[in-house]
């Protein structure tokens, strides 16, 4: 036998599901540099109109104008060591979208993050949301369109961590993505052929 009033239990069930859905929430694996379902790499050149070696020089937040107005980004200043395709300034600016905390803009859990001095790989297309004095580029499929370089075995060369399917990330050789980019931008261009 059931007691209390139909509303109360109602409410009961109601409270209970948004626990619940909270914490399904609370629980869920936060990005920390894994990848959910990692973009290929031929699927990253078809979507950049650049890649990248970069080096970080400083990091801002700001509320960056863009088409659905002014809205909060953190602004990655970045220095080009390299450029494994497509045309891309020597300086640049890279954009992702903040969250305002305390008063502040933070990077978005799921984008991508750095501190100055971080070398990486980036994936990139130009960005919607304008910074003055800079070309604006997004970093393309967020945490997928990032390999950060790492040091490498003797004799080995540089290498990256390349994003995996399975969410984790494996050590390449940089000349090996650079040649994974190459052969992406010749199939490309073999199908754009009529």
């Amino acid at each position: 036998m059931q007691t209390g009033k139909p509303r109360d239990r109602v409410r009961g069930a109601g409270r209970l599901g948004l626990m619940l859905l909270a914490l399904a929430v609370l629980m869920a694996p936060r990005p920390g540099g894994a990848v959910e379902r990692a973009m290929s790499v031929a699927e990253l050149v078809a979507a950049s109109t650049a890649v990248a070696q970069v080096e970080v020089t400083a990091v801002e937040s700001d509320w960056l104008a863009t088409p659905a107005g002014k809205l909060p980004y953190v602004v990655y200043r970045v220095q080009v060591r390299g450029v494994l395709s497509g045309p891309c300034p020597e300086e640049l600016a890279v954009v992702v979208p903040g969250l305002i905390s305390r008063d502040r803009i933070i990077v978005s859990p799921d984008e991508p993050a750095f501190q100055p001095g971080a070398q990486v790989v980036l994936f990139l297309r130009p960005a919607a949301a304008a910074v003055p004095g800079a070309f604006a580029y997004r970093i393309t499929g967020s945490l997928s369109g990032v390999f950060p370089l790492t040091p490498s075995g003797e004799g080995q060369g540089p290498q990256v961590l390349a994003p995996v399917k399975d969410g984790g990330r494996v050590r390449i050789k940089l000349s090996d993505l650079a040649g994974q980019v190459r052969a992406a931008r010749e199939n490309l261009a073999r199908e754009q052929k009529p």
